[in-house]
This record gives structure tokens, C-alpha cells and sequence, in this order.
């Protein structure tokens, strides 16, 4: 009975040791898949949530959560590799960015859930790659403040404005600074609601719109806001065709936040990346 007590004990030490290196090399290898995303900028944290105690050992994963921080990058270069072939699952799998930069836009904070990811077990067991097959739909959203939304107008229309600074409120932001005319740069503000459009588009809806100091006429401020909307196109300029569609937009003192799905798309024909 002592010896056969031994061995289950021996054995059972020995699962756990086997249980935790697979668990180390898991969130290592979705670290090092974003570290190199996002070109090493920044700081990135992975954790590893088995399903049930033989969860990893079947490579039926419950959640990964991936934390990074400070990270830059002109898109999110995540990708699915679609291809026949042994695959283990990820059932949550968990995106946790703050303070990070994307195609120019400073972002406070976004978090997506995408569920039923598959991932190749030939390229994460030989070579600790977390190389995604598959992938599900699941909430997301992303936290902008005034000073990141201000950055991003300011770089998105160098030739109209000048000086940008952004206000948000409860319901309503304010765009001010100086537009450029023909007969030179002249104070203005732009007050109103962002509304969603198309999953895509972020629209600048009805503003009160003020040119030194006076109310524009019904016909300048059409024209104007046409050279303004959309104030945020997640396509062109976040880059984010596939990956975020964008279903409704919420105003709060100091912080425009922006609610959807996001899943992991198709990686383009040029796409260089070892399959």
C-alpha cells in the first residue's frame, strides 16, 4: 500500500510539472507572438487558463488573456492562418491593451473577447508560435480620452484645423481650435454628439458650430461638417477592416467609448508570415 501510495504521488508531482511547463510555454508563446506584432514595443503578460485539470494536456484551452502596455503599431497585426491539420482550442481568447498607440490614435484602453480561437499544435508544441487557425466574434471595446482624440484630429486634418484641443462631456463633444480659411485661420468650435454609422464610421451628428465667435449659416455648416465626418473611419484610419465593427458610441466626462465585436481576420495574400 506505501509503495503504491508512492507512485500515485510521484505520478501526480509529475502531472503537475508537466501541467505548469505546458502552461509557461502557452503564455510564453501568445507573449512573444504579440511582442513581435508590436515590433517589441511596450510590455506584454500572458496567462493561461486550463479547462478543468487535463485542459492543456488535451490542448483544450479555457481562456488566454493577453495584458500589454505602451505598445505602437500602424494596425493590429493579428492574423488567421487558415489550414487543414491538428488544432487545439482556445475558448476565450482575451485582448487586454492600455495606453497603447494604433495607426496614430493614443488609446486609453481596449479589451476584446473573442471566443472559439483555433490554434496549429504543430507550431505552438515545436515551436512555441501561437499560430491562429480559427476564430469566433465576441464583445469588444475601445476607451479614447480627449487628449488622445484630440492627437488623432490634429493629425487627421493638418490642412483644416489648427491648434485642436477636445472637450467631451456627458453626451456631447467639443471640437475647437482654428480653421484654416482662404482668408486665413480663424477661430471656431464644433459642439455635438458622436453617433456610429455603418460599423464603420464615427460621425460628428448636428454640432452647433461657431466661427469667430458667430453661429455658421445652415448651408456653411453642412459644407464644413462634410470636410469633418467621419471624425473617426476604423477602416482607413485605424486599420481595423475585419478585425472591429463598431455598433455604438458612448459620450462620458473625459472619455468616448466605443462598443462592437472584434474576431481575428483572414491574413492578407502578401502577408509573409510562416504558415
Amino acid at each position: 500500500m506505501d509503495d503504491t501510495l508512492k507512485v500515485l504521488t510521484l505520478g501526480f508531482f509529475a502531472f503537475l510539472t508537466l501541467h505548469a511547463s505546458l502552461e509557461r510555454r502557452s503564455s510564453r508563446a501568445a507573449e512573444t507572438q504579440v511582442n513581435e506584432s508590436f515590433h517589441h514595443t511596450g510590455t506584454v503578460h500572458a496567462t493561461v487558463e486550463a479547462r478543468g485539470m487535463f485542459g492543456l494536456l488535451a490542448n483544450d484551452i479555457w481562456a488566454i488573456d493577453i495584458y500589454s502596455s505602451h505598445q505602437q503599431s500602424d494596425k493590429l497585426p493579428f492574423y488567421l492562418y487558415p489550414k487543414p491539420g491538428w488544432k487545439g482550442s482556445i475558448r476565450h481568447l482575451r485582448l487586454h491593451f492600455s495606453d497603447f498607440t494604433l495607426a496614430g490614435l493614443p488609446i486609453d484602453r481596449m479589451d476584446a473577447d473573442i471566443p472559439f480561437a483555433k490554434y496549429d499544435l504543430g507550431q505552438a508544441l515545436y515551436k512555441n508560435r501561437l499560430l491562429l487557425r480559427g476564430a469566433g466574434e465576441g464583445p469588444a471595446v475601445v476607451q479614447v480620452g480627449e487628449s488622445g482624440l484630440q492627437t488623432f484630429i490634429q493629425r487627421k486634418y493638418p490642412r483644416l484645423m489648427r491648434d485642436v484641443k477636445v472637450d467631451i462631456t456627458e453626451r456631447q463633444v467639443t471640437i475647437s481650435g482654428k480653421l484654416a480659411l482662404f482668408t486665413g485661420l480663424s477661430p471656431f468650435s464644433a459642439t455635438g454628439t458622436l453617433v456610429p454609422r455603418a460599423n464603420r464610421f464615427i460621425d460628428l451628428q448636428e454640432p452647433t458650430i461657431l466661427l469667430d465667435g458667430k453661429p455658421l449659416s445652415a448651408v456653411a455648416a453642412e459644407n464644413l461638417l462634410k470636410s469633418i465626418n467621419p471624425v473617426l473611419d476604423s477602416e482607413k484610419d485605424l486599420k481595423l477592416g475585419g478585425f472591429f465593427r463598431l455598433s455604438r458610441v458612448e459620450v462620458k466626462t473625459g472619455t468616448l467609448s466605443i462598443f462592437g465585436t472584434a474576431t481575428i481576420p483572414p491574413a492578407p495574400p502578401a502577408d509573409t508570415t510562416p504558415r
